[in-house]
């Protein structure tokens, strides 16, 4: 959600983020359950922060409210820019989306709440998680996201992977896993915010990272 995207909707003293969609609405709507990558904050402008693209995103509330009514049905929050606008933006992103009526996913309010989802989906029970890569600040013992380094509070709220201690990752990811199939799900789902930016093929820590997931026995893998 750069700013030319966000002045782009600008109608009044609001903000129409519908037509971005025009062309894909018809093939949103006719998924059986849609999903979106959120990659910006929803902290509004009332705690110290203004709407704003790149380096540190946030963006208008509209883009929740016109990405549910063209048929999204959930959006990832675990990205590399989640962390834009610190605590105060990741809670205030999930309490949007929350009142908008779409579900999340990759982000929570506190380490305890559920960090996957198991959704019916035409019948069909469906594990699903979401996590983004770390940046490397040279420490595992820490979370950094975008350059931004995270609180411990923070860094218990984002679901997040360090490319240095993928162990540690494979561990939570089969707890998760476990989880699910616990929960009745017959197939899993692993949204992974990964990869070179830039670049359209993976390289070669995706691919060694891909198969580990399936060996696991992850189904889908969306990156």
């Amino acid at each position: 959600m750069h700013i030319p995207v966000i002045n782009s909707a600008k109608e009044g003293k609001s903000w129409n983020f519908k037509p971005i969609f025009r062309y894909i609405e018809p093939y949103v709507q006719s998924a059986d359950y849609a999903v979106a990558n959120l990659e910006t904050t929803l902290c509004g402008t009332d705690n110290g922060y203004k709407y704003q693209g790149w380096p540190n995103f946030n963006c208008p509330d509209n883009i929740a409210t016109d990405t549910f009514a063209v048929g999204f049905d959930m959006l990832l929050t675990a990205n590399n820019h989640c962390h834009d606008t610190k605590v105060v933006g990741l809670n205030r992103t999930l309490d949007v989306l929350t009142e908008t009526g779409i579900a999340s996913l990759g982000t929570r309010h506190t380490p305890e709440d559920p960090d996957y989802a198991v959704v019916e989906i035409s019948g069909i029970k469906i594990g699903m998680t979401a996590f983004t890569y770390e940046g490397d600040d040279g420490d595992p013992n820490t979370v950094n996201i975008n350059g931004n380094p995270c609180s411990a509070q923070a860094a218990g709220m984002i679901n997040s992977f360090d490319y240095t201690n993928l162990d540690a990752f494979y561990t939570r990811l089969q707890g998760q896993m476990d989880g699910m199939r616990a929960q009745g799900a017959e197939a899993i789902v692993v949204f992974l915010h990964w990869g070179w930016e830039y670049f359209r093929t993976p390289n070669e820590q995706q691919r060694t990272i891909a198969q580990a997931l399936c060996d696991m026995g992850v189904d889908v893998i969306v990156g």
